[in-house]
C-alpha cells in the first residue's frame, strides 16, 4: 500500500479523494480558477465569486420578497402587537438585503475573509484582537464610481443610533441591547461588487475570559437576534484554537440552536495555510471535529469547509488541491439572495404558527377558566337554595300558618347568599381561579407533539402575560375569530409565494 505522500502525488491520478472524518478533499495538479457562464458574476478574488444575478432574476427575488413582507405586516403583525408578542413590528426584523453573519474565535480570520471577498483591505487584521465592534458591510447607493481592485474604496460609515433608525434595514429591534451596545455598532457602505445583492456582518472574535458585564451589554442576545434573520451563518474557526472558547461553547450550544437553523450554519476552518505538511492538517481537522461533537453535544459532526487566504507568500503544497473549498465556500455566500426568499417563507411560517399556538392556549385559558367558574358558581347555587328551603323550613316550624311568609324570608335568604357570592366569593374565586391556571399552565395547553412544544417554549410568557393582565379585554370569540384567520393564512397563504 502506497504510503499517503506518495497517493497524493500527480502521477497517480489526475483527480484523487482523500476521505477524512467528512470531509472530502479534491487532489489535482494545479489548482483551478474559478468559471462561470454567468457573465454578470466575476470573480474579484481566485477562487470567489461575486454575487449577482440576471435583472429578471433580481425582480422577481424582490418582488416575492416584498410579498412576504406586505403579508407579514398585513396579517401577522397586528395580531403580535396587539397579543404582546413583539413591541416591533415583525417585518422590521426581515427587511434589508440578504445577510451573511460571520462568527469565530479572535485571530480566526474573519476580517482576512472579508477583506479578500471586498477585494481590498476594509476590516482590521490582526493575531490579537483588533476590533470589538459589530460591523455591517453593505453596498453604497449614493452616486458615484464603482470601486475596482485597483481603486480605493470608498468607506461611508455610520454610528449605532443612526443605523437603528434606518427603516431599510432590519437592525431597529438592536436599540433594546443599551447604549454601549449602541457605541460597539457600525455600518459601513461601499461601492464594492461583491456587496450588491448581500450584506456581510463582521461580529468581534469570541474570547474566554469575558463577561457580559465585561462588555457592557449580552454578546450571546446580540448574536442570537443576528443569527434569527441572517440567512446565513459562518462560524470560523483557526488551527490553533479549533471552537475550545467558552463562549464558543455557548454560542454553539446554545444561542445558534435557538436562534436559527441548523441548515444556515457552515462551519468553517480557516487559515489552514498556516498547518506547514498536509499530515498536520488532519491532525487540526480531527481536534475540530472531536471539539464539535462536544459543544454540540451530537455524534453526526455537520461538514466542515476549509478556506485558506490566497495572499500567503510560500503557501504549502498541498493548498492547490483545496481550492474547490474555497470556491464552495463562495458559490454558497453568493447564494445568499437565493435563500433568501426561503427564510423569509419560514419567517413568516414560524411567527404565523406561534401565534397560532398563543391563540389556541388563551382559547383553552377561556374555556377551562369559564368551566371553572361555572361549577364555582353551580355550587353556590345549590348554598343559596339550600339556605332559602332551611330558612323556610324553620319558618314553617316557628309559625305554621305564615306559609307565604316563609316563602318570601326563604327566598330573600336564598338571594342574599346569591348577592354575596357576587360581592366577596366572585372576585376571590376568579383570583383563585387564575392563580391555579397559571400555576398548572403548562398542563392544560393543547400540546400535541414537539412541534407544539417548541412553539409552547416561544409564547408561554407572552400567555402567562395575558391572564395576569386584568385589564386585557381580548376576548375568546376574537381569539377564535383570528385564529380562523390564522389557519387560513397558513393553510393558503404560504403553500406558495405570495402574488404581491
Amino acid at each position: 500500500m502506497l504510503p499517503l505522500s506518495e497517493w497524493l502525488k500527480p502521477q497517480h491520478g489526475q483527480l484523487a479523494y482523500l476521505r477524512f472524518y467528512m470531509v472530502e478533499i479534491p487532489v489535482t495538479n494545479k489548482a483551478q480558477e474559478v468559471t462561470t457562464k454567468d457573465p454578470g458574476r466575476q470573480s474579484i478574488v481566485p477562487g470567489y465569486q461575486t454575487p449577482s444575478q440576471t435583472p429578471s432574476q433580481a425582480q422577481f427575488q424582490a418582488h416575492q420578497q416584498q410579498g412576504f413582507i406586505e403579508l407579514i405586516k398585513t396579517h401577522l403583525t397586528p395580531l403580535a402587537q396587539s397579543w404582546g408578542y413583539r413591541d416591533e413590528p415583525l417585518e422590521l426584523s426581515i427587511k434589508g438585503p440578504p445577510m451573511v453573519l460571520i462568527l469565530g474565535n479572535y485571530s480566526s480570520g474573519k476580517s482576512t475573509l472579508i477583506n479578500e471577498l471586498i477585494g481590498q483591505e476594509v476590516q482590521k487584521t490582526g493575531q490579537a484582537p483588533t476590533d470589538d465592534s459589530f460591523t455591517i458591510l453593505t453596498y453604497d447607493d449614493e452616486p458615484g464610481d464603482e470601486s475596482s481592485k485597483d481603486s480605493a474604496i470608498k468607506v461611508r460609515e455610520i454610528e449605532g443610533h443612526g443605523i437603528f433608525q434606518d427603516e431599510d434595514y432590519p437592525f431597529a429591534p438592536l436599540k433594546s441591547h443599551g447604549q454601549k451596545f449602541a457605541s460597539h455598532f457600525r455600518m459601513k457602505k461601499l461601492k464594492s461588487p461583491f456587496l450588491k445583492s448581500l450584506m456581510l456582518v463582521d461580529t468581534p472574535g469570541m474570547i474566554d475570559s469575558i463577561s457580559e458585564r465585561d462588555r457592557g451589554y449580552d454578546y450571546q442576545k446580540v448574536i442570537s437576534d443576528l443569527a434569527q434573520v441572517a440567512d446565513l451563518v459562518l462560524v470560523l474557526f483557526d488551527p490553533h484554537k479549533a471552537g475550545t472558547l467558552r463562549e464558543s461553547y455557548q454560542s454553539l450550544r446554545d444561542t445558534l440552536p435557538q436562534a436559527t437553523f441548523d441548515n444556515r450554519v457552515v462551519f468553517v476552518m480557516n487559515r489552514i495555510d498556516e498547518c506547514q505538511t498536509l499530515p498536520d492538517l488532519l491532525r487540526v481537522y480531527g481536534v475540530l471535529c472531536w471539539n464539535l461533537s462536544q459543544m454540540l453535544g451530537r455524534k453526526d459532526i455537520p461538514p466542515i469547509r476549509l478556506s485558506y487566504s490566497q495572499q500567503i507568500k510560500n503557501p504549502p503544497a498541498y493548498l492547490q488541491a483545496l481550492e474547490e473549498e474555497r470556491t464552495y465556500l463562495g458559490q454558497l455566500m453568493a447564494s445568499a439572495p437565493e435563500l433568501r426568499v426561503d427564510h423569509l417563507k419560514s419567517f413568516a411560517r414560524i411567527h404565523g404558527e406561534r401565534l397560532q399556538f398563543l391563540a389556541k392556549s388563551m382559547i383553552a385559558y377561556h374555556e377551562l377558566r369559564r368551566t371553572l367558574l361555572l361549577k364555582s358558581l353551580g355550587l353556590w347555587s345549590i348554598v343559596a337554595v339550600a339556605a332559602g328551603i332551611g330558612f323556610f323550613v324553620w319558618m314553617l316550624f316557628q309559625n305554621p300558618e305564615s306559609m307565604e311568609l316563609a316563602g318570601l324570608a326563604g327566598g330573600a335568604v336564598g338571594g342574599l347568599v346569591v348577592v354575596l357570592w357576587a360581592i366577596f366569593v366572585r372576585p376571590w374565586v376568579q383570583s383563585g381561579t387564575v392563580g391555579r391556571l397559571l400555576r398548572t399552565v403548562d398542563q392544560w395547553v393543547p400540546i400535541k407533539n414537539q412541534n407544539d412544544r417548541d412553539h409552547w417554549l416561544k409564547v408561554k410568557p407572552m400567555v402567562q402575560a395575558l391572564i395576569k393582565t386584568p385589564t386585557n379585554k381580548i376576548t375568546q370569540r376574537s381569539f377564535k375569530r383570528d385564529l380562523k384567520t390564522l389557519n387560513q393564512l397558513l393553510s393558503d397563504g404560504l403553500k406558495a409565494s405570495p402574488k404581491s
